[in-house]
């Protein structure tokens, strides 16, 4: 018998090959790859049984547990400790999430790879929020997440950035693709500053690098200039932006012309 949120559950032995780790139903993990759980069960054997649903055909599919029972299976064993449930049980659900909320959070990876398998799997935003234990707010955002910069996401998941924070943040990357924001993350940490200070000071940020950088389209050749506006690393510029370059190009010749 073991005891798991709340109530006695009888653990018997299966053996793996009776378990089908490619039916991802109850799946939440984007990776099923974890180094210190395989060490861990390697060095220990497995501590925690699994959550299995019976299926009708008399196999079993996992309702919590994947990456330890991808790791009994990487391992070469033959068996698994499991809890067996009745295939439709009601508390197949919440089970899956509090036994995934128990060894950890779930990263911005992770959720997001549970909105996309209900997407894949024709839920609603409604739906695909109950499955994984969220909002539909925040299936929203984190399907906006997923189509931002690596290190928007990289900030999220080890940095626990908020979400306000990463939307503010992926804008001004997509402004200034090589904006260093690692300073400004730190900064946020320390301080601990709300989504209008962060803007602010990624905004600084975005205006200090566009000062700090030598123009590379712009190029002197003895009393000639020329500006190739198309040469900025980086920049989408506006039309008065350009119009202001062609002027300071015409300054600069009239100032070489005066040498």
């Amino acid at each position: 018998m073991a005891e798991r949120f709340g109530r006695l559950y009888d653990v018997v032995e299966l053996p793996l090959t009776a378990v089908d780790l490619t039916d991802e139903t109850w799946r939440m993990r984007a990776s099923l790859h974890n180094a210190a759980l395989a060490k861990s069960i390697q060095e220990h054997g497995q501590k925690v049984p699994t959550f299995v649903e019976r299926r009708v055909d008399g196999t079993f599919r996992v309702v919590a547990g994947f990456c330890r029972t991808s790791a009994l299976k990487a391992l070469g064993r033959e068996t698994v400790l499991a809890i067996v449930l009745d295939e439709g049980d009601p508390e197949a659900a919440k089970i899956a999430c509090l036994e995934n909320a128990a060894r950890g959070a779930l990263t911005t990876d992770d959720l997001r790879y549970t909105a996309w398998k209900g997407e894949r799997e024709g839920r609603n935003i409604a739906e695909q929020a109950t499955r994984g234990g969220m909002s539909a707010s925040t299936v929203r955002r984190i399907k906006t997440l997923g189509t931002m910069p690596q290190a928007v996401r990289d900030a999220v998941n080890a940095r626990g950035l908020p979400m306000t924070h990463a939307a503010t943040l992926g804008t001004a990357l997509a402004r200034t693709p090589k904006l260093d924001v690692d300073p400004i993350i730190d900064a946020w940490a320390e301080h601990g500053w709300g989504v209008e200070r962060f803007r602010r000071e990624l905004a600084k940020a975005e205006r200090g690098r566009r000062r700090g950088r030598q123009p590379a389209g712009v190029r002197f050749d003895g009393r000639k200039v020329q500006v190739d506006l198309d040469a900025f690393d980086g920049e989408r510029l506006t039309a008065s932006q350009r119009k202001r370059l062609e002027e300071l190009a015409g300054v600069l010749k009239k100032v070489l012309r005066g040498v």
